[in-house]
């Protein structure tokens, strides 16, 4: 996922896209916009807060619910899901916080919110880290996790 962000000026340069398998999404396109401001802008600190809504296109591929059986034989049923495709709006809130420990090293941390406005009680969470070395006469190293979670009832993809 890349953002960038542009504070104190609006903004509608937000574009990426992602993959995840263990939520059987094949592709979840994102284009959006919004503001930002500096909260805390220090010699090595500065704590940014962002907000702004999106435009989402998600694409969910179909998959088999298995579950015990509870009269075996067999031991476990197989449901088919169908793949759905779901569009949808969102609102966008956040923060970033960017760290220089040292001359040659940074650590950044990001948290984003996306609450759905097309369907009130599903959103989307974002968290990210990254720690980044600059070395001497040479590319610098950078190290980053992010993890993107859907949060919301399972039926309601299934009702789309």
């Amino acid at each position: 996922m890349r953002q960038v962000i542009l504070l104190r000026h609006p903004k509608l340069t937000d574009f990426w896209s992602e993959y995840n398998a263990f939520q059987h999404l094949d592709l979840r396109n994102v284009f959006g916009g919004g503001f930002g401001d500096h909260v805390i802008k220090a010699k090595n600190t500065t704590l940014d807060v962002f907000g702004g809504g999106s435009s989402n296109q998600e694409y969910f591929a179909a998959y088999s619910l298995v579950t015990a059986n509870p009269t075996p034989p067999p031991p476990t049923i197989s449901a088919p899901q169908p793949a759905i495709t779901r569009k949808s709006r969102e609102a966008v809130v956040g923060e970033e916080l960017n760290t220089k420990i040292n001359s040659r090293t940074t650590i950044s941390e990001r948290f984003s919110l996306y609450p759905n406005v097309s369907l009130l009680g599903d959103y989307r969470t974002a968290v990210g880290c990254q720690r980044s070395h600059e070395a001497e006469n040479m590319a610098g190293l950078a190290g980053q996790l992010q993890r993107c979670v859907h949060h919301g009832p399972a039926e309601r993809l299934e009702r789309q």
